[in-house]
């Protein structure tokens, strides 16, 4: 675990390699064991005409396998939780205020709301930064360089990259909409998952950062001392679930530098 004062270390060079390469491994059907049945030509038996035929169609039904790897590559990008809960939204301005725009990643907040209530935190954040700032609604897919934000009385997964919402529960008295998330991240994005605990009290998100990191995830959590309820950062830094512990502003300095790190996006090689 480090502080703020020094710089983000990552797995080793063989780990990232194994890490990097595992989303792009996944091989297309082998052609060669189609059996493609081309359309008989009456009175006359082309195999020229068929074989010309029958390559036409394999090459409509699957495109080259170089192309179809381009295409999962440029698909790979890291996607962001930030949790927070008292104290949140000014932990969130202050980050966001020192993102940079052109990440390349899609960040997606998640906070203890009012159920009772509706959310101004869009409208907010939207003053602080260029990013297009969205409150999620169902099946929303995530983007890179935008942000989404829970609506109150909702848990929020992440699955294939498209935001589901679902019923508000309560577990052992607490709503762990955090802790959810992250979970669903850690297991959708696996090793390319981010996950940012901010302000807050009681431990939501302690569990979920665990999750991320057991993934070979990147996690964070503000430094107590900067934060307006520091417990909830606490909880995770005395789980042993944080990598970096930054103020907001640092952290926003690593993501920075992170979203260039071929650990958690591929480089896409030259054809």
């Amino acid at each position: 675990m480090m502080t703020g004062n020094k710089n983000l270390v990552l797995p080793s060079s063989s780990l990232i390699s194994r890490g990097a390469n595992t989303a792009t491994q996944k091989s297309l059907s082998n052609k060669s064991n189609r059996n493609i049945n081309p359309m008989k030509t009456p009175r006359k038996n082309n195999a020229n005409g068929a074989n010309a035929k029958a390559q036409s169609s394999r090459n409509l039904e699957t495109p080259p396998e170089s192309e179809t790897g381009s295409v999962q590559e440029r698909n790979m990008f890291p996607v962001v939780g930030i949790g927070a809960s008292a104290g949140g939204l000014e932990a969130f301005t202050q980050l966001l205020t020192h993102l940079p725009i052109d990440t390349g990643m899609a960040f997606v907040l998640i906070q203890h709301f009012d159920p009772t209530h509706g959310s101004m935190t869009a409208e907010i954040l939207s003053r602080t930064t260029r990013m297009k700032v969205t409150e999620v609604k169902q099946g929303m897919r995530v983007e890179p360089n935008c942000i989404y934000i829970i609506p109150p009385n909702f848990r929020m997964g992440l699955s294939h990259g498209t935001l589901n919402l679902l019923p508000r529960t309560e577990v052992r008295g607490q709503t762990l909409v955090i802790d959810f998330f992250f979970q669903s991240l850690a297991e959708d994005q696996k090793h390319r998952a981010v996950g940012v605990v901010l302000s807050g009290t009681a431990s939501d998100g302690t569990e979920g950062l665990a999750a991320i990191k057991a993934e070979g995830g990147t996690t964070f959590a503000q430094d107590p001392k900067s934060a307006k309820f520091g417990s909830m950062p606490q909880s995770a830094i005395a789980a042993g679930a944080v990598d970096l512990i930054l103020t907001p502003q640092q952290i926003a300095e690593e993501l920075g530098k992170l979203a260039r790190h071929h650990y958690i996006v591929p480089e896409i090689s030259e054809q």
